[in-house]
């Protein structure tokens, strides 16, 4: 019609001359919200189905329940797929979860993440998958429930397993439900029986989560504890620089949080490496460090309670560390500036977390 002339213009509306509409659309660049740089708990709350980070009582351990939960679907022969979709194979192989955070596919066997949950968010979802997986695939009864009661069974053994491992979905998980079963109603109709029967399957299927899971964990952490044996228990000396090294550790993540100065604890770690050798230092750092969850500002230590009480036994048999104050500074020997020390402890958190 731009380039139509007067009289043209004219003999189209009178109808003289024949005309179509088309409809175009122009290309334009669009973000999702986790694409951006606004913080989760500003996304709006109509957001459907936002990425969240859930609290949890142990950070660091999160590898693990999802290390135990992918346990499962090994032995269940199930792959466990995260998608991303700048990975041609995976986009041409996989349906994109878009705004659901994961999905289990009956006829293949296969779970599939989306890429952009967080962390907590995956322990979660991978857990409410490995629910359907247990008790809806082709060969069990309940594979027949309506669909609202089956994501209803998934999501309770999904909250079961979180709740007792420390990380709570439970407003997630009532919001859930209530969408799916109209507020519970869709379960109430249900013959007392049947309800029971629901119940108790969500029951098995946790347990068989959890009992994995804390097989992991304990093998895990019988490898921590002994790492920390052959290094912190053989001497008095080496338990002390342990208990020693937690406590600067934590004056570095303290004084770089407030942005002053430290020195008091590196001054005593010091004194009391004066008498090892490089390489007995080396190897105490290299254990230290593999004893350790680094979560960006802090560090969690992932030896038990029980060893570290032995630790704390042990060292004081070795002789008392000098505090600074009482420390002539004249004599002291600064042998590495408090830059390069924060420096060299970045480093080696980038280095775990990259890990």
């Amino acid at each position: 019609m731009k380039n139509a002339t007067k009289e043209e213009k004219q003999q189209i509306r009178e109808g003289n001359i024949d005309s179509y509409q088309k409809t175009f659309y122009k290309i334009g660049t669009v973000f999702d919200a986790p694409q951006t740089n606004m913080p989760k708990e500003k996304y709006p709350e109509l957001y459907p189905n936002r990425h969240q980070d859930f609290a949890v009582k142990n950070p660091g351990q999160l590898d693990l329940l999802e290390k135990g939960l992918r346990s499962v679907a090994d032995d269940m022969q199930m792959p466990v797929v995260t998608y991303n979709p700048f990975d041609a194979e995976i986009r041409d192989k996989y349906k994109d979860p878009q705004n659901a955070k994961g999905y289990f596919n009956r006829a293949t066997n296969e779970i599939v993440l989306n890429g952009n949950n967080t962390p907590t968010e995956n322990v979660s979802v991978l857990a409410h998958e490995l629910g359907h997986a247990q008790l809806h695939n082709s060969q069990k009864q309940e594979k027949d429930l309506p669909r609202e009661l089956k994501e209803m069974q998934a999501e309770l053994t999904s909250y079961l397993y979180c709740s007792h491992f420390g990380i709570d979905t439970k407003q997630e998980t009532i919001d859930y439900i209530a969408s799916w079963t109209s507020n519970g109603q869709k379960f109430n109709e249900l013959p007392n029986g049947v309800k029971g029967q629901i119940l108790t399957h969500v029951g098995s299927a946790t347990r068989t989560l959890t009992t994995n899971t804390d097989k992991v964990i304990e093998k895990e952490q019988d490898k921590i504890d002994q790492i920390a044996k052959e290094n912190f228990l053989d001497t008095p000396e080496h338990s002390q620089w342990y208990l020693q090294k937690e406590k600067m550790e934590q004056e570095v993540s303290n004084n770089e949080n407030n942005g002053t100065n430290f020195k008091s604890e590196l001054t005593a770690l010091r004194k009391i490496e004066d008498s090892m050798s490089r390489d007995e230092i080396r190897k105490l750092d290299n254990a230290f460090t593999r004893t350790q969850s680094w979560q960006l500002d802090n560090t969690y230590s992932r030896v038990s309670n029980e060893l570290r009480d032995e630790i704390k036994e042990n060292q004081k048999k070795a002789e008392p560390v000098v505090s600074e104050e009482k420390i002539n500074h004249a004599t002291v020997k600064k042998t590495v500036s408090d830059e390069k020390v924060r420096e060299a402890i970045r480093q080696r958190r980038g280095q775990e977390l990259d890990r």
